[in-house]
């Protein structure tokens, strides 16, 4: 059943602090995003080894957040090249165009 969200919250791979003041009440209108791209992985050259730390605490850091109650989507890399790019466009343009009308968010 779609959802309606006041707030999506972009999770950055080095942004996992769980002690950062956007976890400190769960808030049901917000949606915590995150996403394992190639682009935070190509941008500098960066040993595999780092790259699966760096997704691997992503999604423990996803599994945090919804263990307390927090609303997320995850996004894995494998979805990446299939999925989020079209996704992505399609979503932000339907929302900022429901957003004007509803003043929320439409998430499913």
């Amino acid at each position: 059943m779609p959802h309606h969200y006041k707030s999506i919250k972009l999770i950055l791979g080095d942004q996992l602090n769980e002690n950062h003041s956007w976890y400190d009440h769960v808030d049901n209108n917000a949606l915590f995003v995150l996403m394992e791209v190639r682009s935070e992985t190509d941008y500098v050259k960066h040993h595999i080894q780092k790259i699966v730390a760096i997704f691997d605490a992503m999604r423990k850091f996803a599994e945090v957040l919804i263990a307390k109650g927090h609303q997320v989507k995850y996004f894995k890399i494998n979805d990446a090249h299939k999925k989020i790019k079209g996704y992505l466009y399609g979503y932000l343009i339907y929302n900022l165009i429901y957003l004007l009308i509803f003043d929320s968010i439409l998430v499913e």
